[in-house]
């Protein structure tokens, strides 16, 4: 289990160190929690990856604590893998519990963590500022290096990070929830890949009835933010609707793979799930999925789909 362990925190580490493939550093800590057979020894690679994590950021920004908008940034920077590491601790930590469970629980940091930084950038205070503007001349001077020749006319670099920063703003929780549902969809896979019964559990995955009170008002915020123009409104009513629209997806890749497995059960859920989200990737495709697949998803509040549970 020390093997085990130590192994998964140091290929965790590794992956975060190389940028390619540091959202999905969290893999091995989750496919190594079943060999520590207890969870509270599985949440110990955890706890080391966040320890180096921290340790190799404040080695590389010297004095961070005596500057302000370095430590700002320095938090900016550690958000995302801090949030996962926290996302894959309660998804091991409550093993026993239902999976749409597991992932709320894990999303909540990252829900609150988020919307405390929207709050403090959108305060106003001199602090915020200077960091603020410290972001946007680094994403400016990334952006003329590499990308300045592929923009449109008419847009720079300096309007393409105010887009940006909007749909931080209005789509930092569900960015997070792909990346974490990536992440736990690929170690879950691997993990149960021989388990049949398994199979049937994800093609029989939905959220509960009253799920689709939170769609019906997260997208009725959405509405209203067109008179209600106040920052945090809208960050919060974004987030909502597409956080509640992003779980009906899955049930909606949930019900495709239902419908096909009725048809031929030698048909995995695991491919049908593997192959819509690389359908996702195609462009004009996609727009067409992210619409119909939510759209379907809600729709079984009302039509029974999988009526032969």
């Amino acid at each position: 289990m020390i093997r085990d362990g130590a192994l998964a925190a140091g290929l965790s580490f590794f992956l975060y160190k190389l940028t390619s493939s540091a959202t999905f550093f969290i893999i091995p800590l989750l496919l190594a929690a079943p060999r520590l057979i207890d969870a509270k020894r599985a949440l110990l690679p955890i706890a080391a990856v966040l320890i180096l994590l921290l340790g190799d950021s404040l080695i590389g920004l010297k004095g961070v604590f005596a500057d302000t908008v370095l430590a700002v940034l320095l938090l900016v920077g550690l958000y995302m893998p801090v949030s996962l590491l926290v996302g894959a601790a309660c998804w091991i930590g409550l093993a026993k519990r239902r999976m749409l469970i597991r992932f709320l629980y894990g999303s909540i940091f990252a829900a609150i963590g988020g919307f405390l930084l929207i709050i403090w950038f959108r305060s106003g205070s001199e602090a915020a500022g200077q960091a603020g503007d410290s972001l946007k001349n680094m994403y400016v001077v990334i952006a003329d290096t590499f990308i300045t020749s592929a923009l449109p006319v008419g847009l720079n670099s300096e309007m393409l990070f105010t887009i940006m920063v909007a749909i931080v703003e209005s789509a930092y929780l569900p960015i997070f929830m792909v990346q974490f549902g990536l992440s736990v969809m690929a170690s879950e896979l691997f993990i149960h890949r021989t388990d049949w019964e398994y199979q049937k559990r994800m093609s029989k995955w939905r959220l509960p009835a009253n799920a689709v009170w939170a769609f019906l008002g997260g997208w009725t915020m959405v509405l209203a933010t067109t008179v209600i123009k106040l920052p945090l409104f809208v960050a919060t009513a974004w987030n909502l609707a597409l956080t509640v629209s992003l779980l009906y997806f899955v049930q909606g890749i949930s019900i495709v793979a239902y419908l096909v497995r009725k048809r031929n059960e030698r048909i995995s859920a695991t491919r049908m799930f593997i192959l819509m989200f690389v359908t996702t990737l195609v462009p004009g495709i996609n727009v067409i999925l992210f619409t119909a697949l939510p759209l379907l998803g809600v729709s079984e509040t009302w039509i029974r789909y999988r009526v032969n549970e």
